[in-house]
């Protein structure tokens, strides 16, 4: 017979977030592009301290 009141899951064995700069929310992206933008992502959320240079980079490609 199941215990009728069991106790609470302790909060460290619950859902571990995989991301570590906090929540996440759901966005739409292309497809084709889902791996890369992921890639990034994750070099972002390892060292955010770098994202302004991610984009100027970015958007200097672009400039070219």
């Amino acid at each position: 017979m199941a215990n009728p009141k069991p106790a609470p899951a302790p909060p460290e064995v619950l859902f571990k977030p995989g991301w570590v700069t906090g929540k996440t929310k759901a966005v739409r992206i292309p497809t084709a592009l889902e791996k890369q933008v992921k890639d990034i992502a994750r070099c972002l959320d390892r060292k955010p301290s770098i994202a302004d240079q991610v984009l100027a980079y970015a958007q200097s490609l672009l400039a070219e």
